[in-house]
C-alpha cells in the first residue's frame, strides 16, 4: 500500500459521519498529520506519537492549491472517499464521492 499521511477536519463530513483521522496520497506521503481547522485553513500539525497531537508546539500553515482524496474505513471492508478542493491552503470544498 505505501505511505501516507493523515488528515482530519474541524467541520463535519459532508455524509454526516465523524473521523479521528482520515488517509490521503496526496501531499507528502510520509506519515505527516494535517488537519483543516474551523475557518478551513489546512495546518501540519506537530504530533509526539501515532495520531496524538502536540498541542506544545504550533501547527504550520500548508499553502496547498489542488484537489486532496481522502479516505477511511466506513464498515468492514468498505471505503468512504472524500474530495477536499483548496486554493492556496483553504478548503473550497469537501465532497463525498461514495463507498467502496
Amino acid at each position: 500500500m505505501g505511505m501516507f499521511d493523515s488528515i482530519r477536519f474541524s467541520q463535519p463530513m459532508p455524509d454526516g459521519r465523524g473521523f479521528d483521522w482520515l488517509q490521503t496520497k496526496d501531499l507528502e506521503n510520509d506519515l505527516v498529520y494535517y488537519e483543516v481547522s474551523a475557518d478551513n485553513k489546512l495546518l501540519k500539525v506537530a504530533t509526539t506519537g501515532y495520531g496524538t497531537v502536540d498541542y506544545l508546539n504550533p501547527a504550520e500553515p500548508v499553502d496547498f492549491t489542488g484537489v486532496m482524496e481522502c479516505y477511511a474505513l466506513v464498515a468492514e471492508h468498505r471505503i468512504g472517499y472524500y474530495k477536499a478542493k483548496f486554493l492556496d491552503g483553504n478548503l473550497l470544498s469537501l465532497t463525498h464521492t461514495g463507498i467502496w
